[in-house]
């Protein structure tokens, strides 16, 4: 999955992903927590998000 589409999935923005992979920017504590589900968990994830 590209920086898009993984930004636009899990509500972050281009940007933001853009600048965590490059090291410009360290993610706020809500967003590592979100990162560290996402890594860990997928499938929970995508169950939240789909509503199931």
């Amino acid at each position: 999955m590209g920086q898009g589409n993984f930004a636009a999935r899990y509500g972050f923005s281009a940007a933001a992903v853009r600048d965590w992979e490059q090291k410009r920017r360290i993610p706020e504590k809500a967003a590592r927590t979100l990162l560290m589900l996402i890594d860990q968990e997928p499938q929970a994830v995508e169950r939240v998000l789909v509503g199931t």
